[in-house]
């Protein structure tokens, strides 16, 4: 025979139904901190905290990036890290610049880039240019640009110089349509020319190996940039590197460590696939 029974507290006290309560929600409560607490002796010990500033519209924004080489994970906090992430998640063909290893100028793409650091150059390097005579005088500009195979600069896949005597490309820029000494700047997205180089598609063989790049220059009054594309033909998103007028290197030893900071948010793998060198020409 079965005896069931519809309730089965029925024959407790409420102070022994209460203390049955206590000890199971106790249980469940440990449980949890069990499990939380093997999470934590779980998560990788080594992340190494990378703060970074970025410019956008005008705004400074403060976040870092962590990242551990153990477990090769990447996480994003501080006080900007939301705002930041919801911006390069929706920038597909963004562009950004590294001003110093932890300092970052967003674009929505390479035109805006163009159009915004040309400007911003050709104004800083007025002070650069002298007239004797009626004349404007300046050196040639110039810039030896290494790209290596391997970080800290190890097994040289491709070489390229560019001075006055290399053929201009064409880029989009704006450009100064008047005096180098007034404002008159010309805006509407007619090519132009500048001197430098493009490569649609890296060398045959090193794709996804392109790790580490210097730009060197034995003297020049003109910025100039280096852009390393996501994809072929310039596209995707973006890094600008940059040797600023009258420096002598740039150098960047580790191309995966700019990505892991830059596009933190895992939208570009390790490969580079094209990129383009110029003086901004006014």
């Amino acid at each position: 025979m079965m005896i069931v029974m519809k309730n089965p507290f029925k024959f407790l006290s409420t102070s022994a139904i209460s203390r049955l309560t206590g000890l199971f929600f106790a249980l469940v409560s440990l449980a949890a901190c069990n499990q939380m607490q093997e999470e934590v002796d779980s998560a990788p010990k080594d992340f190494v905290r990378y703060p970074m500033h970025m410019e956008y519209q005008g705004r400074q924004l403060e976040y870092a990036v962590d990242y551990s080489p153990s477990a090769d994970a990447t996480r994003v906090t501080g006080r900007d890290a939301k705002e930041v992430t919801q911006i390069l998640d929706a920038a597909p063909n963004g562009l950004l610049l590294f001003s110093a290893a932890n300092e970052l100028k967003f674009f929505q793409d390479k035109y805006e880039f163009f159009a915004s650091t040309g400007i911003a150059s050709a104004h800083a390097q007025r002070q650069d240019i002298s007239v004797g005579e009626g004349q404007k005088v300046e050196t040639v500009p110039n810039a030896d640009v290494y790209f290596y195979r391997h970080i800290n600069y190890v097994d040289q896949m491709d070489f390229r110089s560019v001075d006055g005597f290399t053929p201009e490309q064409n880029f989009v820029l704006y450009y100064n349509c008047g005096s180098v000494f007034n404002d008159n700047w010309c805006t509407d997205g007619v090519p132009n020319y500048a001197r430098g180089f493009k490569v649609a598609s890296v060398p045959s063989g090193t794709n996804d190996a392109l790790s580490s790049v210097k730009i060197t220059s034995t003297g020049h009054i003109k910025d100039f940039f280096v852009i390393l594309f996501q994809h072929g033909n310039f596209g995707g998103r973006a890094i600008g590197l940059y040797l600023p007028a009258n420096y002598q290197l740039s150098a960047y030893p580790s191309l995966k460590q700019l990505r892991r900071v830059a596009w933190f948010n895992g939208s570009w793998n390790d490969a580079v696939s094209s990129y383009q060198g110029f003086y901004y020409a006014y």
